[in-house]
């Protein structure tokens, strides 16, 4: 029952995002991907799919990321979300037919390295410093100070 609903939802899926990648400016579309995902990864989750629900969950987190403008449009995006389209499809194939998930580890990395990834246009600030610090206070004197040295 699982992998027909699922195999459902990602028909719809994958018209939405059809239309999306036609026309990226199209918030009802990515909206549409959203609540997809959302249902099929909770659909995963009741019944014991923890990869695809994975899958499904890091998916709908980039279609949430895209309608919040967290996430840009860019061309190795497209390509990452179609991928983790065709891999859902190939999963549930295999589950169709009795078949071990080709695991989906490497994608859903790649999925959340790109979810961590900033904006394009915004600045990324390094933890580490640019060059020599530059003390804003004169050094301390020698502890302890000389009329309290013995000598």
């Amino acid at each position: 029952l699982f992998v027909e609903e699922a195999v459902d939802i990602l028909e719809g899926a994958g018209q939405a995002l059809q239309r999306w990648l036609s026309d990226p400016d199209n918030p009802a579309s990515l909206a549409a991907l959203q609540r997809d995902l959302d249902t099929l990864r909770g659909g995963a989750q009741l019944a014991g799919m923890p990869l695809i629900g994975e899958l499904a969950d890091q998916l709908a987190a980039v279609y949430e990321g895209l309608l919040q403008q967290r996430l840009g449009h860019s061309a190795a995006l497209e390509q990452l979300l179609v991928e983790g389209h065709e891999r859902l499809a190939l999963m549930l194939h295999q589950l169709a037919q009795g078949q071990p998930l080709v695991e989906p580890l490497a994608l859903i990395e790649a999925i959340q390295a790109l979810r961590q990834a900033p904006p394009p246009g915004r600045a990324v600030r390094s933890a580490w410093p640019r060059g020599p610090r530059r003390r804003t206070r004169p050094p301390a004197p020698p502890w302890p100070p000389a009329r309290c040295r013995p000598g």
